[in-house]
């Protein structure tokens, strides 16, 4: 699928989320690709699962903020995801669902192998992921 249909779906995504949520969370997205970037391939479905999380994790908490950063440039795309999580709240949405995280851990290592690296951090009340990703 190409970076571009991805890149509008993400983007549609957070419209969606600010229309939703309006003035209850402060949203910061920025997207930066070259158009010669937007026409590399990416497997689909494989950035929204990030934001989603940030949404479900990142509300609930007082003065909620999530931000995107999304860049590419000579087949390198580097996304990043940060939103504030309080871990009282966090523990029972996790004990009642989900393996989101863990399902694209998996879904990047048969995807790409050797060619991304994740890191995921939890600090100063902040969950942060980095994903580095070699577009073909």
């Amino acid at each position: 699928m190409p970076l571009a249909k991805e890149v509008e779906y993400l983007k549609s995504y957070i419209e969606l989320q600010k229309l939703r949520f309006g003035h209850d969370v402060a949203i910061e997205a920025n997207v930066q690709i070259p158009d010669k970037e937007l026409q590399r391939s990416i497997e689909p479905m494989l950035l929204i699962p990030f934001v989603e999380n940030a949404f479900k994790h990142g509300m609930g908490v007082d003065e909620p903020l999530i931000q995107i950063h999304l860049t590419a440039n000579n087949s390198k795309l580097e996304f990043d995801v940060q939103n504030k999580f309080n871990d009282d709240i966090n523990e029972s949405k996790d004990n009642s669902s989900g393996i989101g995280l863990e399902n694209i851990q998996s879904r990047l290592k048969l995807l790409y192998p050797k060619e991304h690296a994740l890191v995921l951090s939890k600090e100063n009340g902040l969950f942060h992921i980095h994903l580095t990703l070699l577009l073909k």
